[in-house]
């Protein structure tokens, strides 16, 4: 589930918060993913998962930046809907280049064993929301939801800002 395709102005405000410091850009971002969530709801019958998880960063990158973009999003989203927040369960386990300059193929290779899926003890999923700001091959996506896929999950849904 996407708000739009990668163009302004959303995809102004998404750069202005991911690159440039503008933190403050969460709310308004995470408002309108949540409009889409329950217009999906509305019109497709979406059951809601049982937590939801943002794309994490690796340690590093998140140092740098000083946020996770998909976190800060992400925790408005688990407060307005009820759902939990898990930040702890899927991880970033390796650096991997900025994907942003790599080809499709270069991106699957970039993210290969980039992620784990280690669920909290006694913590077992059916339905996963994975929470992401902007879409572009799915090379991301695709290696996350193998590891998780992996675990015994059902159903992950991915809810984001933008496709690019």
């Amino acid at each position: 589930m996407q708000i739009s395709v990668y163009k302004k102005p959303l995809a102004d405000w998404i750069h202005r918060f991911k690159f440039h410091q503008q933190y403050w850009l969460d709310q308004p971002l995470a408002r309108l993913l949540l409009l889409a969530v329950k217009q999906a709801q509305r019109e497709h019958g979406l059951a809601l998962p049982e937590v939801i998880l943002p794309v994490p960063l690796f340690w590093q990158r998140h140092w740098k930046r000083g946020y996770n973009q998909s976190e800060l999003i992400a925790r408005y989203l688990s407060r307005w809907l009820d759902i939990p927040l898990d930040t702890q369960s899927l991880s970033r386990i390796r650096h991997t280049a900025s994907q942003r300059e790599l080809t499709a193929q270069e991106r699957r290779l970039n993210l290969k064993n980039a992620f784990r899926f280690r669920p909290q003890a006694g913590k077992f999923y059916e339905r996963i929301a994975i929470v992401d700001d902007v879409v572009t091959t799915g090379s991301t996506l695709n290696a996350i939801c193998r590891e998780i896929k992996q675990a015994g999950v059902q159903e992950v849904q991915v809810w984001t800002l933008a496709r690019a």
